[in-house]
């Protein structure tokens, strides 16, 4: 649930509770007073106290849920919802005024203001755990990746997933405890700008610095027909290996760490098909095999997806530029 229909949903529930039909629920009926002259409570009254009894089971029925499960919380704030229940439980609960004489307005007015205090309570929460969510943006889908970028805040703990195999490019400095489907938890420490490869997995990640981090994950879609391009005969590896490290390379794909001195151009090289990775500002020109030029301004973290491809590059740029390819094999 996104944090703004999370608050929409609430602020709609407050507003429905206000205008009378969540009061009713809760409040005493237009049942006489008995021969002993005190007011009998009526079904819905009891029912409120019943309701109330229980914790939260008087908001889900004043927000129509079946159950909490509505509400997406990753963790348990649970001085907030004590509160908010122990609110509850004292108007729904108190006996009605003795002798005989029953006030109703002001029981309701009160019954409203416990109210609207619950749900705010509420309202925090969720607008609370909205922010907090871990982010997952898709960048690029296409019949052979899908391109991921994925933010955690500080201490943030995301829900357990599957991914086919994938590559990681860390965007930031990351330390993560990651606890796979058997309960197994292993630490992992990453600097920015590294990247790594990972089988298929299901796994769950905790953020363990006091820092967010930001990641790009590109998940090799299984089952894809054959990629374009590889092997290349104009290989940059081999014709200028001091600026295309390989920090890895497996039967499925090659990771290349480019690097171009501000003014200098490199020289006519391949490449299969592949995704992008910029890890800093740049300006780069790109003469492709047809004759086009191509220009090429970047900023750090963007991605970009190319066909196999033939092109030398020139930065144009006043600073070093890295980037990441990740160039697919099949």
């Amino acid at each position: 649930m996104r944090p703004e229909s999370a608050v929409g949903a609430v602020c709609e529930a407050v507003n429905e509770c206000q205008a009378g039909e969540g009061v009713n629920e809760c409040q005493a009926g237009d049942s006489p007073p008995d021969t002993g002259g005190v007011a009998a409570p009526s079904r819905k009254r009891c029912e409120a106290t019943a309701a109330a009894q229980t914790g939260w089971l008087g908001l889900m029925k004043c927000f129509g849920m079946r159950s909490l499960k509505g509400i997406p919380l990753s963790t348990t704030p649970s001085a907030p919802f004590k509160e908010a229940s122990r609110l509850l439980l004292d108007v729904a609960s108190t006996p009605p005024v003795s002798g005989g004489e029953w006030r109703p307005f002001r029981r309701i007015n009160e019954i409203r203001a416990v109210i609207d205090r619950a749900c705010k309570v509420v309202l925090l929460i969720l607008c609370f755990n909205g922010l907090v969510q871990a982010a997952e943006k898709v960048e690029i889908d296409n019949p052979w990746v899908r391109v991921i970028r994925v933010t955690q805040v500080p201490h943030e703990k995301s829900e357990r997933h599957a991914r086919p195999a994938w590559v990681s490019v860390y965007l930031t400095d990351l330390h993560q405890k990651v606890t796979d489907a058997a309960g197994k938890v292993r630490d992992v420490k990453k600097k920015g700008g590294d990247v790594a490869f990972f089988e298929a997995a299901t796994t769950a990640e905790e953020n363990v610095s006091d820092k967010p981090l930001e990641e790009i994950v590109v998940e090799l879609k299984s089952g894809a027909r054959q990629a374009t391009g590889w092997p290349v005969a104009l290989d940059a590896v081999k014709l200028d290996p001091e600026h295309h490290p390989v920090p890895f390379e497996n039967d499925r794909v090659r990771i290349l760490r480019t690097i171009l001195d501000p003014h200098v151009k490199g020289p006519v090289h391949e490449h299969p098909s592949y995704v992008v990775v910029y890890l800093t500002e740049l300006h780069t020109t790109m003469v492709l095999g047809d004759g086009r030029q191509i220009d090429n301004p970047r900023r750090p973290g963007e991605v970009a997806w190319r066909d196999a491809l033939k092109h030398q590059t020139e930065n144009i740029g006043e600073h070093r530029a890295v980037e990441i390819q990740i160039e697919l094999k099949k």
